[in-house]
């Protein structure tokens, strides 16, 4: 039986999925409407008891917690973290950080692009901050719980950098100790460092600093072996369950649980490799190559040899006096030998490496493999013949990777909550691709059928929001997961489009929320009290919607 919760909105659990600097972005539109939402005369935000984030979205979370937490306002956090946003290429910068001459800040950290990043979020993002603020039964700001994920490499699953409960998970419980000296910034880091881009980061090892002494002693003690993290999306890129896991631990259920997630269903199908022409350097096969190469070296040799003979033939018609066919006889000779001597040497080098290349990755290839490979004569086929042995199979690797895997997983944590009724009126998904035209029309319109959605927004898509608010919400949809704004970003106000769109679907979603409850039979069981306060929120709601169709704008700060 799916029943209402008896205190809605009363205590909430916001999570935030990853998807860089787009999810860093739309969340922090998404909290910025919460704040505006008054229940009871108290914003929404701050009947946010926890947070649970991933990723991109653990950027926002992280620096949220540490401000609120220090007495800031919702403002004050808002423009510290639109100011990173805007300012900081994290790539560009940490990649600056690995130069020669870069400037590094922990050198107990592995010279690495991840270990590069959390510096940054360490200096820009988060003061210095540790997790010790975060931590104590006396804290200052409405959230009980903040939960940061990532995912470890030895079992494969969530590791959560949490003020409450186990901080990583039931195979690694990390001690008070240690999680009061961890560094806010390489929370960030290790639940964003995500597969491809960057390498994993190592606890305890890469979160040392000089001010952690407990982490220093805990390597080769507590800690035999590193454990490595990387990106929390592996295992869950929404947070959900994290949260699920709050409530079984407590006994206790949230009133309502909001997913903030940027991370999209659709998938596209697989593309085979288009048949090419077989001419060209298609044609080329790797033996004859091999043998041309060995060819030309051969002539090169005798080439260098005859430069040679005919300087020192030149010496020897000249007599070996001191006049100018001596001298270019001995400056050609001379050339002959310093060059011969040089390319012998490249040759030499280049062989010795190709041959260390060969052995390194003879020992990568399993013994019962390498036998059955040596068996081919791999210099037999044409270059056509490769391409779509390896394009296919490397395209069909990474669309596994980047689309299958994680949309299966994504499908598997939606539907713990949304296959169970026991979460029914208790969820709201907030999603980013939710409100363009091609997902309206296929999805999202479903509301329109809730018997308490009102005639103003009865309307087609072109109808119901507006040209401008359209192509906010589509360019917000469609930008990539960077860690960056470039140029082009700025000048078409990607990050306020971002921003927007966060705002927009947040007012949408809890729109559809009270449309839902209202219509259910049990809502005539509240009190007067509840009911009035359900309408002044639908009212403002509805107004909102308005005011961004006609300035999409209305809500952003003056540090855009």
């Amino acid at each position: 039986m799916k029943k209402l919760p008896k205190t809605p909105f009363k205590e909430i659990a916001l999570c935030m999925s990853g998807g860089g600097y787009r999810a860093a972005s739309f969340h922090l539109g998404a909290m910025n409407y919460l704040n505006r939402i008054q229940y009871f005369e108290t914003p929404l935000l701050e009947n946010v008891k926890a947070i649970s984030t991933v990723s991109g979205g653990t950027i926002t979370g992280v620096v949220y917690a540490l401000y609120k937490e220090r007495g800031k306002t919702f403002e004050e956090v808002y423009e510290i973290l639109i100011s990173q946003l805007k300012e900081r290429d994290l790539v560009k910068e940490g990649l600056s950080k690995l130069k020669i001459n870069g400037k590094w800040n922990n050198n107990f950290k592995r010279k690495n692009l991840i270990n590069a990043l959390a510096e940054i979020y360490i200096e820009k993002f988060t003061d210095n901050a540790v997790f010790k603020e975060l931590l104590g039964k006396n804290l200052k700001s409405h959230l009980d719980l903040v939960v940061f994920n990532a995912t470890e490499f030895d079992n494969g699953i969530n590791f959560r950098f949490q003020n409450k409960g186990v901080l990583g998970n039931r195979y690694f419980n990390i001690p008070k100790r240690l999680k009061e000296e961890i560094k806010l910034g390489d929370v960030i880091a290790a639940s964003s460092c995500f597969p491809g881009g960057f390498e994993p980061i190592g606890f305890p090892g890469d979160f040392r600093h000089d001010n952690a002494a407990n982490l220093i002693q805990s390597v080769g003690t507590d800690f035999k072996e590193e454990i490595g993290l990387m990106d929390g999306g592996i295992y869950d890129n929404q947070g959900i369950d994290a949260i699920r896991l709050s409530e079984q631990r407590n006994k206790k259920l949230y009133d309502l649980i909001i997913i903030s997630d940027v991370s999209s269903p659709d998938m596209h199908g697989f593309r085979f490799n288009e048949k090419q022409t077989q001419d060209g350097f298609r044609k080329l096969n790797i033996n004859k190559f091999i043998i041309s190469i060995k060819k030309y070296n051969s002539l090169a040799n005798w080439f260098l040899v005859i430069i040679i003979v005919l300087g020192i033939a030149g010496s020897i018609i000249s007599g070996f006096k001191n006049n100018l066919g001596t001298g270019i006889g001995l400056s050609v000779m001379g050339f002959g030998i310093i060059g011969m001597i040089i390319f012998n040497f490249i040759r030499k080098k280049f062989l010795n490496i190709t041959n260390n290349v060969g052995s390194y990755i003879k020992g990568l290839i399993p013994e019962f493999f390498y036998k059955h490979l040596s068996a081919l004569n791999l210099t037999d086929y044409t270059i056509g013949t490769y391409e779509p042995l390896m394009v296919d199979r490397v395209k069909s690797l990474l669309l596994l990777i980047q689309d299958v895997f994680l949309k299966q997983i994504r499908r598997l944590n939606y539907a713990t909550i949304y296959d169970s009724d026991d979460y029914a009126f208790r969820r709201i998904s907030n999603l980013s691709k939710e409100l363009t035209e091609e997902n309206f029309e296929a999805r999202t319109k479903r509301f329109q059928s809730l018997e308490n959605c009102p005639p103003q927004l009865q309307k087609p898509y072109k109808k119901l929001i507006s040209v401008n608010l359209r192509k906010t919400i589509s360019e917000a949809a469609s930008f990539g997961t960077n860690l960056w704004f470039t140029e082009e970003d700025d000048l078409n106000k990607t990050l306020e489009k971002l921003v927007v769109s966060g705002q927009f679907n947040m007012c949408f979603n809890l729109l559809v929320y009270i449309f839902e409850i209202k219509g259910n039979k049990d809502f005539e069981k509240y009190s007067d009290i509840l009911k009035n306060e359900f309408g002044k929120i639908e009212k403002e709601l509805l107004s909102d919607w308005n005011k961004f169709n006609e300035n999409p704008n209305f809500m952003l700060y003056s540090k855009f």
